[in-house]
């Protein structure tokens, strides 16, 4: 079986977080690295690339992170 990223669902739990935690788009942008056209541009269909995925992960679920996703080094990888 193969596996792929529904980014609809994801755009859906990001908002559903954002309404939760009373944040906006841009907040989650800025707090987890990333430009916030990155955030409308995964409203329009588009993606993320993987460290951008692996970021918003990490902020959707930040006490079930996924042992494969690990905090970035500072000055070095970033999403």
């Amino acid at each position: 079986m193969t596996h792929r990223v529904d980014w609809a669902k994801i755009v859906d739990a990001v908002e559903m977080a954002c309404d939760i935690r009373d944040v906006s788009l841009r907040d989650v942008a800025e707090e987890i690295g990333i430009a916030p056209s990155g955030l409308t541009r995964l409203r329009q269909g588009k993606h993320l690339s993987a460290n951008g995925l692996a970021a918003l992960v990490a902020w959707l679920f930040p006490k079930n992170i996924p042992v494969w996703i690990t905090p970035a080094v500072e000055g070095g990888d970033t999403p």
